[in-house]
């Protein structure tokens, strides 16, 4: 056994075991739970080598050994014990958080799994990417106690659609706050991947409206073409000047010479207090 942990605010202990060389064919691992404190209990036989042990007390110490055997039943010596203690349980109400990285999630549904069960859990995601990477925003579903589903969104419009604003078919993005709000300053991220940065939104058409029927066009504005790099930080794109609205269109006009698509990476609406 190489390893054994409990994180912070669990009540679990998780172990590895050293991969075993010395055995035929396919290796299993048997992860003992020895101390005969309450709650703790044995892997049974397993091709992992790695064990959580979950739904232990708190502030206990657990002590654990493991053995391997191949397929043709030899079974090695079990290893030296090893300990750990179980950290205190939160008070009621306090909130026990779980930290991780998802990799390889894309426009399909990815279920993620967590290391505990939870009760009113809220599941906080956000997409870490650089400038190699499709810009795209966070989905997250069926969020139940110990998993939940997640995958990645991104406003990349390859064909246009009917535009409810000024008919017929275009480019356009449609954003509803839920309420009115007294607009500023747009700010705008705009394409901004390496490879293709030229399908960033160029001449672009801006409508509001406060009820999603009568709409209202701001002005026509230029957006300057991203550079595809990490350090690009947007632009000021256009001042609302305290209009009071609750949706807003993006109508694309042009782009900056893909053919492929008209996209765009991050918008920021400032309000007016």
């Amino acid at each position: 056994m190489t390893t054994l942990q409990n994180p912070h605010l669990k009540d679990e202990v998780f172990m590895t075991a050293t991969t075993a060389s010395e055995l035929s064919g396919p290796v299993e691992y048997n992860f003992n739970h020895v101390s005969g404190t309450p709650g703790g209990t044995d892997s049974g036989w397993q091709t992992s080598t790695s064990y959580t042990d979950s739904g232990l007390a708190g502030s206990t110490q657990y002590c654990y050994t493991v053995q391997s055997r191949d397929s043709v039943g030899n079974t090695g010596r079990a290893s030296a014990t090893a300990n750990a203690t179980t950290n205190d349980p939160p008070p009621p109400g306090q909130m026990k958080l779980e930290t991780g990285v998802v990799n390889g999630v894309g426009t399909s549904w990815t279920t993620v799994n967590l290391g505990s069960s939870y009760s009113s859990m809220v599941v906080v995601a956000t997409p870490n990417y650089d400038n190699t990477s499709a810009p795209g925003s966070v989905r997250i579903q069926n969020a139940t106690g110990s998993s939940f589903q997640i995958r990645l969104d991104a406003w990349q419009s390859p064909s246009p659609a009917t535009n409810p604003v000024k008919g017929g078919s275009s480019h356009w993005i449609q954003y509803d706050f839920g309420h009115l709000y007294t607009l500023g300053m747009l700010h705008v991220w705009n394409h901004n991947e390496t490879c293709c940065a030229s399908r960033g939104l160029n001449s672009v058409t801006i409508d509001y409206s406060q009820n999603g029927t009568n709409w209202t066009t701001l002005e026509t504005f230029t957006f300057p073409q991203a550079p595809g790099t990490g350090s690009y930080t947007g632009f000021d794109a256009a001042d609302f000047a305290g209009v009071c609205a609750r949706y807003v269109i993006l109508t694309s006009n042009s782009n900056h010479g893909d053919g492929f698509a008209h996209s765009l990476s991050e918008v920021q609406f400032n309000l007016v207090p």
